[in-house]
């Protein structure tokens, strides 16, 4: 998070104690990236540093005055995301029945992402800084993998709708022409009928990573994830040419791992075991001595009466 931010001279350490909200704010905007970064990651309480920044926040932004209003809104919305990933693994969401229906409830994480998106959305047009902070705002909540958060759940209907966040519903259209929010979007409507392969809502995943294929930046990632939910629904022939797509749109070592580590398993389930190993040890070209399928190679060896050692790198 903090090469999004030129601020300033770094401050000294912090102390042992742990300071304010405001405090490591203004120690962030000073450039005391990593001690600040540090403290957020012993925090338990999200909800208190979102609470403090929406109460507290905006009297610091406005303590620079005009001419330093921007930088300060800067520093909030890149603290809150730094504060939002100190979280990522935490529960992001307490769901609760209210009588037939759910009220859902958000985390400190989620609010605190969206503290600093509802600060950028004030201007009808994106900053130049607005396009890395988001970029940056959904390699968070990927990594929370909470599909709600990103796209909502029209399957469950809310008691209470005013509460959804559905980050990307008004991300994506502050960047009509970036495919990356496009690809984010296909890949929550795939989450969301994960562990399933036929549950409600695959076909709309498979439409939206069906449109994307082709496309020049995120084509490679869209056709192998295309693959491998025709591999979950045993539709091996079809998965086997999205893999192939993804040999001509991918330069992305690990997407290329992704797709060649999947066609072997196509191909072992098809017992191809000679096209499986091939595919396996072209997985490792891609990403040398990863594990998957490293014991991949190992088990087929295995089954041959074979000894691994050495050979699977």
């Amino acid at each position: 998070m903090a090469a999004l931010l030129a601020l300033g001279l770094a401050a000294p350490s912090l102390r042992a104690q742990s300071p304010d909200t405001i405090t490591l704010l203004d120690r962030y905007a000073r450039g005391d990236f990593a001690a600040v970064a540090a403290a957020l990651d012993d925090i338990t309480d999200f909800k208190a540093v979102h609470k403090d920044l929406v109460e507290k926040g905006p009297a610091w932004i406005n303590a620079g005055g005009a001419p330093d209003r921007a930088r300060r809104e800067l520093a909030a919305a890149t603290f809150a995301l730094e504060a939002a990933r100190a979280g990522e693994w935490d529960d992001w969401k307490l769901l609760r029945k209210f009588m037939t229906m759910d009220n859902i409830y958000w985390s400190g994480p989620p609010q605190l992402i969206e503290y600093g998106c509802e600060m950028f959305r004030k201007d009808a047009t994106p900053r130049p800084i607005e396009h890395t902070w988001q970029m940056a705002a959904l390699a968070v909540a990927e990594r929370s993998e909470d599909f709600e958060f990103l796209i909502g759940s029209p399957f469950d209907v809310r008691a209470n709708p005013k509460d959804e966040i559905e980050h990307l519903k008004h991300t994506a259209p502050r960047f009509p022409h970036e495919m990356r929010f496009a690809l984010a979007q296909a890949i929550a409507l795939e989450w969301r009928t994960y562990p399933s392969p036929r549950a409600l809502g695959s076909k709309e995943a498979a439409q939206a990573f069906e449109n994307l294929k082709d496309d020049e930046l995120v084509g490679g990632e869209a056709s192998a994830r295309l693959g491998v939910m025709q591999f979950r629904l045993g539709a091996y022939d079809r998965a086997l040419k999205y893999f192939d797509h993804v040999e001509e749109m991918s330069r992305d070592p690990y997407v290329t791992y992704l797709a060649r580590f999947f066609r072997g398993q196509a191909l072992a389930a098809t017992k191809d075991l000679g096209g499986a190993e091939r595919a396996y040890r072209g997985a490792l070209l891609a990403i040398p001595r990863a594990q998957s399928a490293t014991f991949a190679i190992a088990a087929l060896m295995a089954k041959r009466g074979e000894r691994a050692g050495g050979r699977a790198g």
